[in-house]
C-alpha cells in the first residue's frame, strides 16, 4: 500500500471556486487539510450508507432533513444486483431442483486422491 498519494484538483466552474475558498475561511484551513478532512467525512458517509442507514441533519427542534448525493446512492447499491423475474425464476429451480451431477463429475469424485476435505 502507498504511504503517500498526490492528489491534483483544478476547479474552472466559479462555483466550486467560491464553495472551497468559502470552506478554508470559515474552517481556517488549507486545501490540504480540507480535501482530508472531506475524505474522511466521505469515507464516514459511505461506511454509514453501505451498513443501510441514511445520513440527515437534526434541528434542534427534531426537524430531519436527509442527505444523498449520486456517489452515496452508488455506495448504497454497491451490494445489490439486480435479474430479470426470469432469470430469478431459473435460479430459484436450479436451487429447488439441481440438475444430477454428470459422468465426468460421478468419475472426478469416485477417485479418492481427487477431492479432499478442508
Amino acid at each position: 500500500m502507498a504511504t503517500t498519494l498526490r492528489l491534483e484538483a483544478t476547479f474552472n466552474d466559479a462555483t466550486d471556486v467560491e464553495q472551497v475558498e468559502r470552506l478554508q475561511a470559515v474552517l481556517k484551513t488549507g486545501n490540504a487539510d480540507l480535501i482530508r478532512n472531506a475524505l474522511q467525512l466521505m469515507d464516514w458517509c459511505v461506511s454509514q450508507v453501505r451498513q443501510g442507514r441514511h445520513i440527515a441533519s437534526v434541528t434542534e427542534d427534531g426537524a430531519v432533513r436527509e442527505f444523498d448525493m449520486p456517489m452515496l446512492e452508488r455506495a448504497r447499491t454497491t451490494n445489490r444486483i439486480s435479474v430479470s423475474d426470469a432469470a430469478y425464476s431459473q435460479m430459484m429451480a436450479l436451487i429447488e431442483h439441481p440438475p444430477e451431477p454428470t459422468a465426468e463429475l460421478r468419475e472426478l469424485f469416485a477417485r479418492p486422491s481427487a477431492v479432499t476435505a478442508r
